[in-house]
């Protein structure tokens, strides 16, 4: 996690992808390269649910292993992704809710 000022953000995020493209790790005398997915977004505080947001933003990176590009997570094609989370929370909260007034019995 990179906290980035908002000027120049998109060749920031740009070069830290190619750069990370580039890293080669030595394992015994062999260079292998882990594929790398980068994901971001623009987080105002206070953040709730970090966990939720840190987990989302980990699918957006799977997305971009395969589009081999940085994945915007407020760009259009992730609002499916933004729904799912808000359904997963709403099924966590009524899960909580139904453990604490014993609705399991």
């Amino acid at each position: 996690m990179l906290r980035l000022n908002t000027a120049s953000h998109q060749q920031r995020i740009e070069a830290l992808d190619k750069h990370i493209k580039q890293f080669r790790f030595i394992w015994d005398g062999l260079p292998l390269q882990p594929p790398v997915g980068v994901s971001y977004c623009c987080v105002r505080s206070p953040v709730s649910h970090l966990y939720l947001l840190l987990g989302e933003l980990s699918t957006s990176s799977d997305l971009s292993l395969t589009t081999n590009a940085p994945e915007d997570l407020q760009r259009r094609g992730a609002v499916h992704l933004q729904r799912d989370l808000k359904g997963r929370i709403a099924m966590m909260n009524r899960l909580q809710q139904a453990l604490e007034h014993d609705h399991f019995s």
